[in-house]
């Protein structure tokens, strides 16, 4: 059984001598020590023990929050697929086979205005058209005729893309 001090110990994890005190000071799975010192007697620790602890830690950090352990290989390979699928979708955007659902948005409420405008604006443009009219088939034939000059005029409406 090897002891070493803190000063030893703390190379040996890699951390500074003030880590080591905190980590001695952790409620759950504190650095152990051998010897509890004061004063001018430092701590001391068993080296093995040290081991331990050291492989608790990684493996403590290589579980799942429901305490099964990571498959290395097995994560690797999700990275990769998640890698993948990012490409693609960057891929698939930039060749404009995907738009960001907040440009169509922005978009759709283009057209919804473009027909809100031009629904809003038929009775002042056709409304001399219904002068005279006092049966019901010719107003269904007028309003036919008005609401497909309307449609067709949407049909070519563009919306303005260049400006955000």
């Amino acid at each position: 059984m090897e002891i070493v001090n803190k000063k030893v110990a703390s190379a040996f994890l890699g951390i500074s001598v003030r880590q080591m005190t905190d980590n001695e000071k952790r409620k759950h799975d504190p650095i152990p020590v051998h010897f509890k010192g004061g004063g001018r007697h430092p701590n001391e620790y068993n080296a093995a023990d040290l081991g331990r602890w050291v492989e608790r830690q990684v493996r403590a950090s290589l579980m799942k929050d429901n305490g099964e352990v990571l498959d290395l290989e097995m994560e690797r390979a999700r990275l990769a697929h998640h890698q993948a699928n990012k490409t693609e979708l960057e891929e698939l955007k930039l060749s404009g086979k995907l738009v960001p659902a907040d440009d169509v948005a922005k978009e759709w409420e283009k057209v919804a205005v473009a027909v809100k405008a031009k629904m809003l604006a038929a009775p002042a443009k056709y409304s001399h058209r219904a002068l005279g009219i006092t049966d019901l088939r010719t107003a269904n034939a007028l309003f036919t005729e008005i609401f497909r000059e309307v449609l067709s005029e949407l049909e070519s409406y563009e919306p303005d893309t260049k400006s955000g």
